[in-house]
This record gives structure tokens, C-alpha cells and sequence, in this order.
């Protein structure tokens, strides 16, 4: 039997070895580069990734008063808790599963609503989106226990009720309020910790031709899209496809990263998972746009925006965030409630004098969401001080993080970090604790 020539094949074999050794080289410094630290050392934890266009998801639901709830009747997935809540999965798997459930209405809560109020409990509604209702996940027991600790709470059992929507802005959070006052449910405090949507969700409605004051068209647009499926382009719905297969290739790649033994494999998935991330986000961008083209008038209405450009747009949207927040002022005490309102942080809100900006993973030149926080956060703390003139117990909680905000934000949105919701509970137990009435009752 003729034995092989190993020399014949010797220099292929050091040119393939050099390939791969500079592979694995180069996969540990983009590893130190982009990630941090060392590759061989790592926690395998999921990285974290630049935040979708836009959420083509069956986890949302068409509402015919508040435009989308969450799906009743279900628990908040692995996903969803690791990438809006800050959560790990050893918290997920401990967590009791009636924390993760989503009530009759499709509000993170344990309970269904409404809910009827026993003589000790004192209940404390949480309005607002998406930031509002991970602070209720992650931190509601901590506010509830911090203010029990008052000498007003005495007698009372502290009891926080979630009423945010991911997505919400206003007039939702007045309409859920007025909405449930009117079923029956009883209120003694309205936390409403808003801001954000307001001004960027708000923002995209009014880029996409929509009014400010309609449900944000990011999240109303696939949900119509496939309530109009027969009317939508052939095209349309191939793209619907290949954005399903993408999302599927990529929870398959994610994993792939995550059981890596190899700096330069990981390398190699690393570069492909950024390419079906910037795929995903055009294909979604292009199927958004296209979808916003749509003439949906036999499905619902929309109306058409008032505003003559973006800047414009931002000062009706304080006005009328302004208008709402007072509204919700007035229905509260109506209905011997007390009302608070709180100015959300945002990443986006550099301070003026910042010399540096922070970290891709928190902060995205190329978000929708950057030019529209930047007009609209000084108007909202402007807006914030007439509030006040108006006896509205107000706290702006924009300036809260010192700057470099890395350590407070867990994506490239608007959502907070452990870190970011212990530090806003804090600033909020304390503003709720020196403006409690003197008296259990309101006038």
C-alpha cells in the first residue's frame, strides 16, 4: 500500500494553520474590543444587540379603545425578560410564574382587573409604557417596602398595580385611567412616568404623515398589516416570510455564540449574526414603510398629522402631554386619588456641554428616536416647570444619571439597567414620601 506524502501536502497545511490561528488572534481582539475582557474567560451570556426596527410580533394585540395590549392570559417569555427587564435567566427560572403573568387585559400583573380594594390596601396605579412597566417588574416591591416604612402608611397595605403598555403614550395612559375608573377600579395613588414615547413614537407618527395623538404607528402598522393581509403586495408578504426566517436564523446563531469554545469561530458568528441583524432591520424598515403606505381607511381610522415639520410636531406634543397629564390630575382627585407625575431619563438627552457619547451598545447615531429626544426633552422640561404652576406634583427625572450612562441602560431605546431602575426608585420613593397629604384623605 503506497504511503502518503505528507511534505507534498505540508505547505497547505501551514497556510490553513496560519489562516486559523489568525482567525482565533483576530477573534480575541475584536472579542476585547466589542465585548470586553477576555474571550476564553467570558460569561456565556447572549450579547446584546442593537434594538429591531420595529416589532412584528403575535405578542401584541389590537384594542379597540387603547390601539394595543399586550396578550392577555400569558407570561412574559425569556426573551422578553433578559432584553426589557435586565433580567437574567436564573432570575427567570426562579421567579415565581405569577410575577411573569399578563392579566385579563394583557397588563403585567399577577391579578385581574379590576380589582377590588380591601380596607386596609391602599393601591398605587403605574401608568406609562414600556419603561414604566419594567420599573414595576424590577422595582415595585422595593417602592412598596420603602414607603411602607412612613408613619402615613400605618394601618395600610401598599399595594402596586401595573396599568403600563410597552409603547404607550399619551392620551393612553388617560384613557386607561378614565377607562378603569369607569369599570370600577379604585385608585389611591396614579404614578404616571412618562416621556420617551411621547416624544419619539410621537415623532415617527408625525414623520409617517400620522397625527401625534394616535397610538404609535411603529407598533399599530404590522398589526394592520396583517389585518389587510389580502390587500397587501405580493412582495409585502414575502418580506413578512423572509423577516421570520431571519429572526429564526438568528436565535439559532445567538446560540451558537453563546456555546462558543473558539475566539474565531465566535468571530465569524459574530460578523455573520451583525449582517442578519442590519438585514433584519432594513428588510423591517422597507416593510414598515411600505405597510405605512397602505390605505387602511377600511379597517380603521387614522388621522392625518397637523404638524408642518418636526419641530413644530414637538411643540404640540408638549402642549399635549401637558393637557393630558393635567386631565389625569383632575380625574385622580375626582376620585379622592392622589396624582404624581415623573419625567422618564433618556439616553439621548446628552447634557449640553458632553464631550463624549456614550457606548453603541446604549446609544445609536443612527436611531429614529436620537434628533427627536434631542428636540423634545428641553420642551419637556419646560413644560414640566408650567405643570407645576398647574398644582401638579411633578418631578423631572431627566438630569437623574450622571454621565457616562452606560451602567443605566440595557439597550439602544430607552430601557434601564438594574443599576438604572434601583437608582429611579430611589429618586421616586423619595419625591413621593415628601409630598404625601397630611390627612389619609383628599378633600
Amino acid at each position: 500500500m503506497p504511503q502518503m506524502n505528507f511534505r507534498k501536502f505540508a505547505p497547505y497545511l501551514l497556510v490553513a494553520g496560519s489562516i486559523c490561528l489568525s482567525i482565533e488572534v483576530l477573534g480575541l481582539f475584536w472579542f476585547s474590543f466589542y465585548e470586553g475582557g477576555f474571550f476564553y474567560s467570558r460569561t456565556k451570556t447572549t450579547t446584546q444587540k442593537p434594538q429591531e426596527a420595529n416589532i412584528f410580533t403575535d405578542d401584541i394585540l389590537m384594542h379597540p379603545y387603547f390601539g394595543f395590549v399586550l396578550k392577555p392570559d400569558t407570561l412574559i417569555s425569556k426573551n422578553s425578560w433578559k432584553n426589557y427587564y435586565g433580567g437574567t435567566e436564573a432570575e427567570y427560572t426562579r421567579l415565581n410564574p405569577k410575577k411573569l403573568r399578563r392579566n385579563n387585559y394583557g397588563y403585567q400583573q399577577p391579578e385581574d382587573y379590576p380589582l377590588k380594594n380591601e380596607e386596609k390596601d391602599y393601591f398605587i396605579g403605574i401608568f406609562g409604557g414600556s419603561v414604566a412597566n419594567a420599573f414595576v417588574l424590577t422595582s415595585g416591591k422595593m417602592l412598596s417596602e420603602a414607603l411602607q416604612k412612613s408613619p402615613f402608611f400605618t394601618d395600610k397595605n401598599i399595594r402596586i398595580l401595573n396599568f403600563s403598555q410597552p409603547g404607550y403614550k399619551q392620551p393612553q395612559q388617560l384613557l386607561t385611567l378614565t377607562y378603569f375608573f369607569a369599570l370600577g377600579q379604585s385608585f389611591d395613588m396614579v404614578i404616571n412616568l412618562d416621556g420617551f414615547n411621547e416624544v419619539a413614537l410621537s415623532g415617527v407618527n408625525n414623520l409617517l404623515g400620522r397625527h401625534i395623538a394616535m397610538p404609535s404607528m411603529s407598533h399599530l402598522i404590522p398589526l394592520l398589516g396583517r389585518l389587510g393581509l389580502e390587500r397587501s403586495d405580493i412582495y409585502d408578504i414575502e418580506d413578512f416570510a423572509k423577516i421570520h426566517r431571519i429572526r429564526h436564523t438568528l436565535s439559532k446563531t445567538k446560540e451558537c455564540l453563546r456555546q462558543s469554545h473558539s475566539a474565531g469561530i465566535y468571530f465569524l458568528n459574530s460578523l455573520y449574526e451583525n449582517y442578519l441583524t442590519w438585514k433584519h432591520y432594513h428588510l423591517s424598515q422597507k416593510l414598515e414603510g411600505n405597510l405605512a403606505k397602505h390605505d387602511f381607511t377600511k379597517l380603521t381610522s387614522i388621522s392625518p398629522s397637523t404638524s408642518k415639520n418636526l419641530e413644530d410636531a414637538m411643540q404640540k406634543i408638549t402642549q399635549f402631554w401637558f393637557k393630558n397629564s393635567v386631565l389625569m390630575k383632575d380625574i385622580s382627585e375626582r376620585n379622592k386619588a392622589l396624582y404624581m407625575h415623573f419625567l422618564q431619563p433618556n439616553q439621548y438627552d446628552l447634557p449640553q456641554n458632553h464631550e463624549t457619547y456614550p457606548s453603541q451598545a446604549i446609544y445609536s447615531k443612527d436611531s429614529p428616536y436620537r434628533e427627536k429626544v434631542t428636540l423634545g426633552y428641553p420642551l419637556l422640561r419646560k413644560t414640566g416647570e408650567e405643570l407645576k404652576s398647574n398644582a401638579v406634583l411633578f418631578k423631572d427625572l431627566s438630569e437623574l444619571f450622571p454621565t457616562p450612562f452606560d451602567s443605566y441602560y440595557i439597550d439602544n431605546c430607552c430601557h434601564l439597567s438594574p443599576k438604572g431602575n434601583l437608582e429611579m426608585t430611589k429618586s421616586i420613593t423619595d419625591y413621593v414620601l415628601k409630598n404625601l397629604p397630611e390627612s389619609a384623605s383628599l378633600p
